[in-house]
């Protein structure tokens, strides 16, 4: 009952995909987030009795603690809301469906989004722009380290389809509020890759890996590496310099899951794919398939291929920066929460003393990865610089 809100925050913070990926130590953990998830619950259902609650709001709704909050509405047959916050100022809740819920966000892109709104139009191309440029927009930029317009030689030269695979943890553990399970990727690239083989088409594979992927478990991780045993695949490592961008240009077709390289790939007019669940299904970006076979399939048989709708792309990128539902005591002021018009304290000193606990936890118990220990420490580092500002 409590596994999904527990894996889902294990998931976040370690890119693992199944609890086997998990250390002892975390193993353990895991065993008391359990048991937190529960308590939480059972107190939850005790005070909505006897209090006579009728609506619980949380924060963001998936993890440990939040999913908690919501199983205790859904049993006691109440209303509950679920909100959050990105840095692009926007904050947005849901009504009795997940944050996460394909249709409902894109209800709300659809309703928000205004193709004569000059302030819609700029900041949705500006989007794109800093995108492609390692410029940060509503989220940190993960292409920062890559060198801009850099492609291989040897991919230059060769018919290219390439596949942008990411961490799905946002998505894996939500269950039905999803609507759809997620697809192990590297699995279905292996399967996509072995059916042109067998069907001798020439095209080279390319998978570039997100940065944020460095982080996985060495044994997830070594799926992907191990895929480069295929002689019409390349496999560009999460931290490889290779600039996401000149790929996309470069290839013939784009093929993403759960990323928004599939935005952005629509956008730019490219041969799109999207394979399995993601928040852009039916929103005509691109041809869309449940499986890598069925992907590869229509490849063979040589099908028309969709023209991305760049209006809908645009849309997004507007919805994700722009979008704000209106929380009539809640404010931000240059990044600054505010409640009622109050700043909501920071707490810096007990934020800092809680780091040093988080330092240990990044250093010696952050499981099983290859990331390289300088990789680490620049990550505790900016973690740090984040607690002060």
């Amino acid at each position: 009952k409590f596994h999904n809100g527990v894996m889902s925050s294990l998931a976040s913070r370690f890119r693992i995909t199944n609890e086997k990926d998990l250390s002892k130590f975390w193993l353990r953990k895991k065993r008391s987030l359990l048991l937190d998830s529960e308590l939480i619950y059972k107190a939850l259902r005790i005070l909505i009795n006897q209090n006579e609650i009728d609506l619980l709001c949380t924060f963001n709704g998936r993890f440990f603690d939040s999913s908690s909050v919501v199983l205790a509405a859904k049993d006691s047959g109440i209303d509950y809301l679920v909100y959050d916050v990105n840095r692009s100022r926007s904050q947005y809740y849901f009504y009795n469906c997940s944050l996460h819920d394909i249709k409902a966000n894109q209800k709300k892109a659809i309703s928000f989004f205004d193709g004569n709104n000059k302030v819609h139009l700029k900041i949705g191309n500006e989007y794109f722009e800093k995108r492609r440029f390692g410029k940060r927009t509503y989220e940190k930029s993960y292409t920062k380290g890559q060198e801009i317009n850099y492609l291989p030689e040897k991919i230059k030269k060769k018919k290219v389809i390439a596949f942008y695979p990411s961490s799905d943890d946002e998505y894996r553990f939500l269950g039905e509020s999803f609507g759809m399970k997620c697809l192990d990727q590297s699995e279905e690239i292996r399967i996509f890759s072995e059916y042109l083989l067998d069907n001798n088409d020439k095209r080279e594979i390319v998978i570039r890996m997100h940065p944020n992927m460095a982080t996985m478990p060495s044994s997830e991780l070594e799926k992907y590496l191990s895929l480069s045993r295929y002689q019409n695949i390349t496999v560009l490592e999460p931290l490889e310099k290779t600039d996401t961008y000149a790929l996309l240009d470069h290839a013939e077709i784009v093929i993403g899951f759960c990323s928004s390289i599939i935005i952005e790939s629509a956008f730019y007019k490219r041969n799109t794919f999207l394979i399995g669940p993601s928040p852009y299904l039916g929103l005509n970006l691109g041809n869309e398939f449940k499986t890598g076979k069925e992907a590869a399939n229509f490849l063979i048989k040589k099908q028309s291929f969709l023209k991305p709708d760049k209006k809908n792309a645009l849309m997004w990128a507007v919805y994700i920066n722009l979008y704000n539902d209106r929380l009539d005591d809640f404010s931000l002021v240059n990044t600054y929460p505010l409640v009622c018009g109050e700043k909501v304290p920071t707490l810096i000193f007990w934020r800092l003393i809680a780091g040093l606990e988080k330092f240990y936890y990044e250093i010696f118990k952050s499981n099983s990865t290859d990331i390289k220990l300088i990789y680490k420490l620049r990550f505790v580092f900016k973690r740090f610089k984040a607690l002060i500002k």
